[in-house]
């Protein structure tokens, strides 16, 4: 083997090597890991929270429809919630959660977010997270009500110029 064929071999397995040293330090998370850092995101009673906003969501819906205001209008929501809270039950949603952090995280990166989410700030963060989707989602909600209007407008202006009658 010549001189340079011996060097190319060389940094041949020194690639491959540190490939295989950055595969094996990129380890996937261990459940054990993800479970930890899902408790200390409160992740169960985001899911919890989520249903109850839905739930809210859809009253104020039926309430703005125009549709009376019956038992079997309310009845009729009550189903729809109740298939959603159990489809979307902590125990059918976790094992996706779960799966979806192991698919996108490093054991590495878990460790750094369980020792984000264990220290003041991040245990700051958990606690003020709701309050800061409560306001960004009414801000969303105002900036709807602003945009109506002008999407009723663009809407009409289309209608008109496709020639469809009022």
């Amino acid at each position: 083997m010549t001189s340079r064929a011996h060097r190319t071999c060389k940094l041949l397995l020194a690639v491959v090597a540190s490939v295989a040293i950055g595969t094996a330090a990129a380890q996937a998370p261990s459940d054990a890991s993800i479970d930890r850092l899902l408790t200390l995101m409160n992740a169960q009673s985001n899911v919890t929270n989520m249903q109850a906003a839905m739930d809210r969501m859809g009253q104020t819906m039926l309430q703005q429809s125009g549709v009376p205001a019956t038992a079997q209008a309310q009845a009729s929501h009550d189903r729809v919630m109740a298939i959603v809270r159990e489809e979307m039950s902590w125990e059918k949603f976790k094992p996706k959660i779960m799966q979806v952090y192991r698919d996108t995280f490093t054991q590495e990166e878990i460790d750094g977010l369980i020792a984000f989410y264990e220290s003041p700030a991040g245990r700051a963060y958990i606690a003020k997270v709701p309050v800061v989707a409560a306001k960004t989602m009414e801000l969303a909600q105002q900036q709807m009500q602003l945009l109506l209007p002008k999407i009723k407008a663009a809407a009409e202006e289309a209608r008109v110029q496709q020639g469809a009658p009022k």
